[in-house]
């Protein structure tokens, strides 16, 4: 209490069933992997892709690079989605420690905002969720602001069950 109240809740949803639903790619568009010299591409679509939602902060090319370096991620498992050669999002996965050892995350998913609401984050998401399962992950986990009810449907809709919840709790400190 003392002031405190509640102002976001992240889902912690798990994704671990047999088969990965197959999705095709609609036609021009492509999938690959992230290559040297891709950090100022990532670096704006992750930008445009959230600048305005809750909590985020512009990330700079240099935070980007060090991250793509980061023991828990492979480039290989941050896919970008193009139509033709247009970006239209990414998707990047990490590993992390879990109770039977590693799950596969999807750490991040963007879709560049002409892109939005077309449906292309099936795909791109997909593309990511493939590569964790290449890698011999069967869990894949992820963490969506319950908020967000488009990407809570296509988790729901892709097999993901609500694993449980985090509350994000603000207070106003006086005098600001």
């Amino acid at each position: 209490q003392v002031g405190f109240y509640r102002v976001r809740t992240y889902l912690d949803m798990l994704w671990n069933q047999d088969e990965l639903p197959e999705v095709e790619l609609p036609q021009g568009y492509s999938v690959r992997p992230f290559r040297n010299g891709d950090t100022p591409l990532l670096t704006r679509i992750q930008n445009d892709a959230f600048t305005g939602s809750w909590g985020f902060c512009p990330n700079t090319e240099q935070q980007i690079e060090y991250r793509t370096h980061m023991p828990n991620t492979s480039q290989a498992g941050i896919l970008f989605l193009f139509d033709g050669e247009s970006p239209a999002g990414y998707c990047w996965t990490v590993m992390a420690p879990a109770g039977n050892g590693v799950r596969g995350m999807v750490g991040m998913i963007g879709v560049a905002p002409n892109y939005r609401g077309k449906g292309v984050s099936r795909y791109i998401l997909q593309a990511g969720m493939k590569h964790l399962r290449s890698v011999g992950l069967a869990e894949i986990g992820l963490e969506v602001d319950g908020d967000n009810s488009p990407a809570v449907r296509l988790y729901k809709t892709t097999g993901f069950k609500t694993m449980g919840e985090r509350h994000w709790f603000e207070r106003v400190l006086p005098g600001t």
